[in-house]
């Protein structure tokens, strides 16, 4: 048979046979490859999560731990530092430098949202200054959307139709600064029918849970539609559901508030069953009173 082919016809032949047997071979090397693959324990390494940033100050321990709690599964959060400034405290909190630096460095991590973790900075700055400091952290973010923690306790209000509140500050708030919020939340249209203090006073710590349902449950007045625990520093929402199990009212927290706005700001999923009420109203409550021309992005 050999002798009917040509030199050119057997080396074409021949060519033509190999590159089968070489897809064969492909063939059988990826098939072992994926039983290999099947074998392997491939664990969870964050891939694919959305990106959120934080804007938390330099001594504070207490957001990054409640939020890492709070978290769903496709949320990876990642924090810049704000230095305290040498200026007096009110005056340090209400000048809108003091968060320059520290949004900067988040930039390029090509972040879904930042959440600004300091009430009182709002509390300080008033509505107009509010919104100014919101759009600058817009501009330096370049274009990312900022969450204001203050701000996003008012949208868990409104998203819960709440009225009447009993605001509650941490141990360590000055009178001026319990009083700066008492008016914050007023301005907003809010019935403010108690604001206070957790005592005894103290410098900035961790406070147990049990602590803060203790001391909210026997100080919550009874006509009050809700409890905010304000301060972002102040850990407390291991404590959000067992307060609204003895209070049978909504208990919306400074951090909590912040993580919902920030996780549906950036589209993604809050799959949280066990931080309190204001997770099961899911995300078109969470875009009630954005402000787009400020840097919100609805998702």
């Amino acid at each position: 048979m050999r002798g009917n082919y040509s030199k050119h016809e057997l080396s074409r032949r021949w060519f033509l046979h190999l590159g089968s047997m070489a897809t064969l071979g492909a063939v059988i090397s990826r098939t072992a490859a994926a039983k290999a693959d099947a074998k392997m324990a491939w664990h969870a390494d964050g891939e694919g999560m959305e990106r959120i940033g934080l804007l938390v100050q330099s001594h504070d321990f207490n957001v990054e731990a409640e939020l890492w709690a709070m978290a769903p599964k496709g949320a990876a959060i990642f924090a810049s530092r704000m230095e305290r400034g040498t200026q007096p405290f009110l005056t340090h909190i209400s000048d809108p430098s003091h968060a320059d630096a520290a949004i900067g460095l988040l930039t390029a991590l090509k972040l879904r949202a930042i959440m600004y973790a300091y009430s009182g900075t709002s509390y300080a700055m008033g509505s107009a200054g509010e919104d100014a400091f919101r759009t600058r952290l817009v501009e330096r973010a370049k274009g990312i959307p900022v969450v204001l923690a203050a701000a996003a306790l008012s949208d868990a209000l409104q998203a819960l139709d709440v009225q009447r509140l009993a605001i509650v500050h941490p141990p360590w708030y000055s009178e001026e600064l319990n009083d700066k919020g008492k008016a914050h939340f007023s301005a907003r249209g809010f019935q403010v029918v108690s604001c206070t203090r957790i005592t005894p006073a103290r410098q900035f710590t961790e406070v147990a849970a049990k602590e803060v349902h203790g001391w909210i449950v026997a100080n919550m007045p009874p006509n009050a539609e809700a409890v905010v625990v304000a301060g972002n520093g102040l850990r407390a929402v291991g404590a959000i559901d067992a307060l609204e199990s003895s209070l049978e009212r909504p208990v919306i927290t400074a951090n909590q508030a912040m993580l919902w706005k920030g996780l549906n700001v950036a589209g993604v999923a809050s799959h949280i069953d066990q931080y309190g009420r204001l997770f099961k109203l899911g995300q078109a409550a969470a875009h009630h009173g954005a402000h787009p021309e400020n840097g919100w992005r609805v998702a």
